[in-house]
């Protein structure tokens, strides 16, 4: 998901000479005019820049390469053109890199399992002190870089409309999901909808991916939180192709922890595919209802730095979007009643008749993928 980037200006250019056009121009003489050849003109932002001659020609190769391309010449060039500005903005200052935590300077934070940890609820809006915010694309790996993220959380606590490429990290109130129906918000203590949650990623297309982050010191190995995913159905046949929700939990230096994060599936991440996912009337979209899953983490983390990403990826094409709500972080998966949306089943319990675990809780993992779209 694409969208226009914050304007930074790029000092290091060429000293501007004085055309003294007017006679009311300062002179070189005088000591306006002196100044006036001292000050160095201003730097043009990134996107303002003009881009390479051959851009257009190189961008019109790569995409007659594509064997089925699901978006037009014109909309594939303006992602590309965006991508490429976004990518020299980074390159011009690092400093806007996307990068953990321990590496931002922002205030360290323990984890209590009773009293949760900053911010965690989201109830009134979404603290940039306690959560990083980043946004990216996907390459046709699959893979997102998040070195060659943008960091920063857009727009945050103003309006972010669902459709705009620009909503990348959202505040919501309570409300419904106009695509599939669920509450915005995830289930207080009384199991209705909380006053507030964010909304990671959009419904606009591009091959984008969002991510929000929490680092913390890990002061139990349990850790559980509330989230809603909402996947735009592709009907790719290649798991690298699919919108997609994952959860990537990594240690002080980075490092994955593997197996650590159950969305419910036995698995880190739900892709549009999953048989556990439920399908909206339209067909358009599969999804779950707020669920509440669980962070195992190894007993050796206890005390450590611990970073836990939430991250939604387009699929690779730029016509499928994906995006997600996270609620109640560090709560804890206390026994809530479950919202429900419209009486939908999901594809296992249409295919088998029986009620799927959804929560992870139970110690039952889901069968096993036997076949694709």
């Amino acid at each position: 998901m694409r969208s226009k980037l914050a304007v930074v200006l790029v000092a290091g250019v060429a000293l501007a000479s004085p055309v003294l056009t007017s006679p009311f121009a300062p002179t070189p003489h005088s000591a306006a005019g002196a100044a006036a050849q001292a000050r160095p003109a201003a730097a043009k932002p990134p996107q303002q820049e003009p881009l390479p001659g051959d851009f257009e020609q190189k961008v019109r190769r790569r995409y007659e390469q594509i064997p089925e391309p699901e978006v037009t010449f014109e909309q594939y060039l303006a992602f590309e053109k965006e991508e490429f500005l976004r990518l020299r903005q980074l390159e011009r200052d690092r400093r806007l890199r996307y990068q953990p935590a321990a590496k931002k300077n922002l205030p360290g934070e323990t984890y209590n399992p009773k009293g949760g940890c900053g911010n965690s609820d989201l109830e009134t809006a979404i603290d940039a002190t306690k959560w990083h915010g980043a946004y990216g694309t996907v390459p046709g790996t699959g893979n997102p870089v998040f070195s060659s993220f943008t960091a920063g959380i857009t727009p945050g606590n103003s309006p972010g409309p669902l459709n705009s490429s620009s909503s990348r990290h959202t505040w919501v109130g309570a409300g419904t999901d106009p695509n599939v129906g669920i509450p915005l918000t995830g289930p207080n203590a009384s199991g209705q909808p909380s006053a507030g949650a964010v909304r990671i990623g959009n419904a606009a297309n591009g091959a984008g991916s969002e991510l929000m982050s929490k680092t913390f010191v890990a002061a139990s190995t349990k850790i559980g939180f509330w989230y809603a995913v909402v996947l735009n159905i592709s009907g790719h046949p290649s798991p690298i192709a699919l919108p997609s929700f994952w959860v990537r939990v990594a240690d002080a230096n980075g490092n994955v922890i593997p197996g650590a994060a159950n969305l419910g599936n036995g698995k880190d991440k739900l892709l549009d595919d999953d048989p556990f996912l439920k399908i909206n009337p339209a067909h358009t979209h599969a999804y779950t209802e707020w669920t509440c899953a669980q962070i195992t983490l190894p007993a050796a983390q206890l005390g450590k730095t611990v970073t836990v990403q939430f991250i939604t990826e387009d699929c690779v094409r730029g016509q499928h979007h994906a995006y997600a709500y996270l609620d109640n972080f560090c709560a804890g998966c206390p026994a809530m009643p479950r919202q429900t949306s419209p009486a939908q089943r999901s594809r296992h319990e249409r295919l088998t008749g029986e009620s799927a675990p959804r929560d992870g809780l139970d110690g039952r993992r889901p069968p096993p993928r036997t076949s694709r779209r």
